[in-house]
């Protein structure tokens, strides 16, 4: 029996994503090798998920009892029917046709035959699903069950599991994820950010606001990171990420704090992307959270270096409020370094604590080097 055909189309602005497909394909047990996968691998996806969503239907028990929207009701019952007699009725698989152009640029065939013969594999399992005849079906594989890639004409065939396509269609709960975002993030890592941030949960302790507190430890097992320091994460991972959403003006973005918590934690906080929101950070404020968050590591750094009690600290405060002092650091650190102890060993900067750290700092100021 012939597969049943869907012919590739424009990916759509805004994907509704399965929080059961997101479940079991993006945060399943192999999400680290989808993690280290290009982008093209993505976007590969996305176009996946986006020929199929024209398909989706609201699945939930009051599913065609829309009491207050007829036209909602509606739609609903006309999309399940569509859906269920076209692909579920059979045991049939479903090719996607595109273009080889669609999928990868000119000359990058290789690439393409990599990423097909990975998705093929990755989360392959047995599972069961229900058909539209209400009979169970016990089958196994992967999101693509097989490709042709047709060198002549450059047409690829994919083919599609009916229970991973079933599994993308039917809807139960789910989330948006904005396509205009594939245009200018290139990076698997922050693409796999916007899947996560879209799956996170209402706070039990305030209706309407979605936040979590993240540590270190989880944020570098969640997105294969490997950042030793709070800092380093925010300046080298979050910070780019927002920057490029606020930019977008994607569907959502996120706020970050450090205030109140441990020093290994952070709280992400989304929010929707509305004119003139409130609590939306702008270009200029994240450069000042950035220089802020700067100065916090640098102190910090001193602090335990150089054993600054609590008014040497507050004396580094109005310093620093002043200068920037990483020339004149790296000019005492020079130094230093060429002088000797009684023994005639080289000092290291850990010999200047407290006070004498300070009137360092100072006297290489007042010379204004």
């Amino acid at each position: 029996m012939k597969n049943k055909e869907i012919q590739s189309n424009k990916i759509i602005p805004i994907l509704k994503i399965n929080n059961d497909f997101s479940k079991n394909f993006f945060l399943g047990d192999s999400s680290s090798l989808l993690l280290n996968n290009s982008f093209t691998c993505f976007n590969l996806i996305f176009k996946i998920i986006s020929d199929l969503n024209k398909y989706t239907y609201q699945k939930h028990a009051d599913m065609f009892n829309f009491k207050s929207d007829e036209k909602i009701k509606v739609y609903n019952y006309n999309q399940y029917k569509l859906w269920n007699e076209e692909f579920m009725s059979d045991k049939q698989d479903i090719d996607l046709i595109y273009k080889r152009g669609e999928l990868v640029n000119r000359g990058d065939e290789k690439l393409l035959i990599v990423i097909l013969s990975f998705l093929k594999t990755y989360e392959y399992r047995t599972y069961t699903f229900t058909n539209s005849k209400n009979e169970k079906v016990t089958t196994s594989g992967g999101l693509i069950k097989d490709w042709q890639l047709v060198n002549n004409s450059g047409k690829v065939r994919i083919t599609i599991d009916q229970g991973w396509a079933d599994n993308i269609v039917t809807l139960n709960t789910y989330n948006r994820f904005y396509t205009n975002a594939l245009e200018k993030i290139k990076n698997s890592k922050h693409i796999y950010f916007l899947l996560w941030l879209g799956r996170m949960q209402e706070s039990l302790k305030k209706k309407g606001e979605f936040s979590s507190p993240v540590g270190l430890d989880k944020f570098n097992e969640l997105f294969e990171l490997n950042y030793s320091k709070r800092y380093d994460l925010i300046h080298n991972f979050l910070i780019p990420i927002k920057k490029k959403l606020d930019s977008l003006e994607y569907g959502y973005s996120f706020n970050f704090s450090t205030k109140d918590v441990k020093e290994h934690i952070t709280i992400i906080t989304r929010y929707e992307l509305k004119p003139n929101l409130a609590n939306s950070i702008n270009s200029a404020e994240i450069e000042n959270l950035s220089i802020k968050l700067k100065g916090n590591y640098k102190l910090k750094y001193f602090t335990l270096h150089h054993q600054l009690n609590k008014e040497n600290i507050e004396e580094l405060k109005e310093l620093m409020k002043k200068h920037d002092l990483d020339n004149y650091y790296t000019a005492l650190k020079k130094e230093i370094k060429s002088q000797r102890d009684e023994n005639g060993k080289l000092l290291k900067m850990k010999s200047l604590q407290g006070n004498g750290f300070i009137l360092k700092i100072k006297n290489l100021l007042s010379k204004d080097i």
